[in-house]
């Protein structure tokens, strides 16, 4: 049986598995199958010694867990505090599972004001420990500031001191704050940060493009917010734009017009060409989620940064799709991105492979995978999950206002997407703890 990162440890020790057992099993597995194929062992070998008594530290740990998982949460408020002022060796790893406990049950009572007092008390008496798990703490305490309207740049510009080491909180912060419409000060510690990252040899290409997009779509809006009037030869945007990314002056100022709206071409799905004009049909699907996002902003009230966010997903899933569903492409059509399969009743049926822009249209199946894959365990992604969920609905009635959707295609799409989504206000609560993200998901199925 798989288990969760996120579970209890099967060894007893009261940790999660992530923060235990999960690395001594990949370990332990890897050695007994190169044991087993360089010898079969004698008889005697294959005796399991007897595993060595407890000590007594061991068994007081294991009880202290045990009662711990299974404490309500004041007992387990009391218990954290107890630890946290008398513990001597108290490292990284003990400072996280007793943190990740207690403010976990502390956000699903709604009592974060205490939850940040645990959060300083382990940085007032254990600094050391309280640094090695910096990413998480910094996390946590920008998603309490922003529901408590406290301080959200402190705990952002900590972690930007170092946003390669602490990529992954980084990111997650990031996220955050896009969905929450921080444009201001997402623009302001981006650029600082963006040097760091583009310079790093440690960060993969991908989280590098990943990274500079996001970097690149808060200075536009920002430079937007500062001068409604905004072009492509504004000095202070253009020596921000530099900064980021190369790029020439004529599609500088396309991506203007398109992202606020004052692009006029009507656009046909024959400019999203066939499966083999791959191209010149991303090209144009880029400029038509820009026009998405001026969309969700401007009729739906979306704030730019998270009118961004969900373009962006909407952009990488649609784009996933016209790769993945041509004929010519090098990979088969039941095959993700990163080249893993996907399960058949993922598979796109045969309507989707029509030579006209039909991937522009969303399967409810094809969705589900696309935004299973921002949920995984290992760096999950849940604002670009609950973001793409939201926009989804809108993205098939601002196809149909552009006259790129006949009404006839997909009818019962919204109907079907929330039904599929059924369980992602519960993911996403697990994941963040946050309730407007939450609120807004779950209001999304009600309409």
């Amino acid at each position: 049986m798989k288990i969760g990162r996120n579970e209890a440890c099967p060894c007893g020790s009261g940790k999660k598995y992530k923060k235990c057992c999960l690395g001594k099993n990949a370990g332990a597995t890897r050695a007994t199958i190169e044991t087993r194929r360089a010898r079969r062992p004698e008889p005697k070998e294959t005796r399991r010694a007897r595993p060595p008594e407890p000590t007594e530290a061991e068994t007081r740990w294991r009880r202290f867990w045990d009662d711990y998982r299974k404490a309500p949460v004041d007992a387990k408020l009391a218990m954290a505090r107890r630890v946290i002022e008398e513990e001597k060796d108290f490292d990284g790893e003990l400072a996280f599972d007793l943190a990740a406990g207690v403010v976990e049950a502390l956000q699903k009572v709604s009592r974060l004001e205490e939850a940040e007092q645990i959060l300083d008390l382990i940085q007032a008496r254990h600094p050391e420990a309280y640094q090695a798990e910096l990413a998480w703490f910094s996390d946590w305490r920008v998603e309490h500031a922003l529901v408590l309207g406290g301080d959200v740049e402190t705990p952002f510009r900590v972690l930007a001191q170092d946003p390669v080491g602490y990529i992954e909180g980084f990111c997650r912060v990031v996220g955050r704050l896009c969905y929450h419409g921080r444009s201001t000060l997402l623009h302001s510690v981006l650029m600082d940060a963006w040097p760091t990252v583009r310079d790093s040899h440690g960060l993969m290409d991908y989280a590098k493009l990943a990274l500079r997009e996001v970097t690149f779509s808060v200075a536009l809006n920002e430079h937007f917010a500062r001068n409604r009037d905004l072009g492509a030869d504004d000095p202070a945007f253009l020596e921000d734009v530099a900064k980021i990314v190369e790029i020439d002056a004529q599609r500088l100022k396309q991506i203007i017009e398109h992202r606020w709206g004052r692009s006029e071409r009507p656009w046909e799905r024959e400019d999203f060409g066939g499966p083999s004009d791959d191209d010149v049909g991303l090209d144009h699907l880029h400029f038509l989620t820009l026009d998405f996002a001026h969309d969700l902003e401007a009729r739906q009230g979306w704030p730019g940064s998270r009118a961004d966010l969900g373009a962006r997903a909407i952009n990488q899933y649609l784009a996933n799709r016209k790769v993945d569903e041509a004929p010519a492409s090098p990979r088969s059509a039941d095959e993700t991105m990163d080249g893993q399969r996907s399960r058949a009743s993922l598979r796109v049926d045969s309507a989707a492979r029509s030579p006209q822009s039909q991937f522009l249209i969303p399967t409810v199946n094809s969705a589900d995978y696309f935004a299973a894959m921002r949920l995984q365990l290992i760096n999950p992604d849940p604002y670009v999950a609950g973001g793409f969920y939201l926009a989804l609905p809108l993205w098939h009635r601002f196809l149909e206002a552009r006259g790129l959707r006949d009404e006839k295609e997909a009818p019962d799409f919204e109907s079907a997407l929330h039904a599929k989504f059924s369980s992602l206000p519960e993911f996403l609560d697990d994941l963040t703890a946050d309730p407007v993200l939450v609120r807004d998901v779950k209001a999304a199925r009600m309409r």
